[in-house]
């Protein structure tokens, strides 16, 4: 089994003092040296089969939504859809899980206010807000004392006080009754990254949660061998360009490449074909950085940018009206995810002081501006930018209502969703949290 440094180095960030390789793959072998180098066993199980039992199994939950949605007592019910999406299974029932939203949103927008515990009105109210639901945040306001602050006895209350905690991170630009929340919740996780912890801390107590969590495996075994074959597509594609021996300054990472476009595009096994082409794309916007940020001098990156701007294919030409009436629509989504990326990447460039290239950043722009303020708080500063741009995105994606929109959103969601991972560098400039979610969702083995 390969250390874990190979996979490290296919994380590193581009600076002087590394160049990082991705590990070398032989002609006519991309797939079996790709798996091996990361740990894993190639998959022996016959995918036809998987498909059958999976579909048998799959089938065998839509039943129990359909009855849980004549519930009106929310528990159970709420916390079915909860786990469905937590493991990554939400996708297979997006009918039955409307449907019982819907039921929920007309039962108990009422009595949401009164007798329900923290947990219940926490847990109903991010389903709602998630599922384009408008819930007030007063709901809330039953739970807070005379001074206005959460009653002191909530913090008895542990698995309210976690519900609450999710709950908070769908809020909107003043709405100042939930900004207790802190930074790293599941709203702004990505669901079949992640669903490693939940999975050893979930417990089934009852016949839908053991079908649930063997479903989860099922899904978790298929993707691998998706996401293999997609990775294996992407590293012949970049060796048979061999851009990687003529530029040897820049970085020379398709996995890095793949996990952006695999995690954007991870909800649909559907979009193979997506994901190796966003891969390709991201790829090039790595290189041009690299060649910008290292490589170019000014004048050689004047006579590029003047190259491209009189050779390259500009797409929005040939657009048609209407889909530039829709990418006008999308453009403010965008625009909170490009801002999310930008901070982001200028806290990870922050910690390395050292790093050679010419780009520039916020942070440092941010102290001249402000002068005698420290590192922290200009870091502290941008933690509550990124914070702010999050809540514009939940406000447009709550708005967005029509059915393609719903690819769309989650695309952009898990693109804002990804970035603190590609840019959570550690002392060592390396990515522990990503190379542990890659791991597992790329190389590991379920048990």
């Amino acid at each position: 089994m390969a250390s874990s440094n190979s996979l490290s180095r296919s994380f590193l960030p581009c600076s002087s003092k590394t160049r990082p390789e991705f590990t070398k793959i032989g002609e006519g072998e991309p797939i079996s040296v790709v798996i091996s180098l990361h740990g894993a066993r190639k998959q022996k199980w016959n995918m036809n089969v998987v498909g059958v039992t999976q579909t048998s199994a799959l089938s065998s939950l839509h039943p129990v939504l359909q009855s849980k949605g004549e519930d009106i007592d929310p528990s159970e019910s709420l916390v079915l859809v909860d786990s469905s999406q937590r493991v990554g299974l939400s996708s297979y029932y997006e009918e039955e899980i409307e449907k019982l939203i819907q039921k929920h949103y007309v039962a108990n927008c009422a009595s949401i206010y009164g007798s329900y515990s923290l947990r219940d009105v926490s847990l109903l109210f991010r389903l709602l807000r998630q599922h384009g639901h408008y819930v007030s945040p007063d709901v809330f306001n039953n739970f807070k004392g005379e001074d206005g602050r959460f009653r002191r006895n909530l913090s008895q209350d542990i698995r309210g006080l976690m519900e609450l905690y999710e709950a908070a991170q769908l809020s909107f630009q003043g709405e100042y009754i939930l900004d207790e929340a802190a930074r790293y919740p599941y709203h702004k996780t990505i669901a079949r990254l992640t669903r490693k912890d939940f999975l050893q801390h979930f417990e089934p107590i009852n016949g839908w949660g053991k079908t649930l969590k063997e479903l989860a495996l099922m899904d978790l075994r298929k993707g691998q061998s998706v996401y293999q074959g997609e990775l294996a597509q992407v590293s012949t594609w970049w060796n048979e360009l061999g851009l990687a021996k003529t530029l040897k300054l820049v970085r020379n990472q398709p996995l890095k490449w793949y996990t952006w476009s695999m995690s954007i595009l991870i909800d649909d096994f559907s979009l193979s074909l997506q994901r190796v082409e966003l891969t390709k794309a991201i790829g090039f916007v790595y290189l041009i950085d690299d060649i910008f940020d290292v490589v170019g001098t000014l004048d050689e990156l004047t006579i590029f940018t003047e190259a491209v701007n009189k050779h390259g294919y500009d797409p929005i030409d040939s657009l048609k009206t209407s889909w530039g009436s829709l990418c006008n629509a999308y453009l403010v989504e965008a625009k909170c995810v490009a801002t999310i990326l930008r901070l982001w990447d200028d806290l990870g460039s922050a910690q390395d002081e050292h790093q050679y290239g010419r780009d520039g950043s916020y942070i440092e722009c941010y102290r001249k501006d402000h002068r005698g303020l420290s590192m922290a708080q200009a870091r502290d500063h941008v933690i509550d930018t990124i914070a702010s741009e999050w809540k514009n995105l939940n406000k447009e994606c709550f708005c967005l209502k029509h059915f393609p929109a719903s690819y769309f959103k989650r695309a952009a969601l898990n693109s804002a969703r990804i970035v603190p991972l590609m840019y959570g560098y550690d002392e060592k400039q390396r990515l522990p949290v990503l190379e542990k979610h890659v791991k597992f969702i790329l190389f590991n083995q379920t048990n």
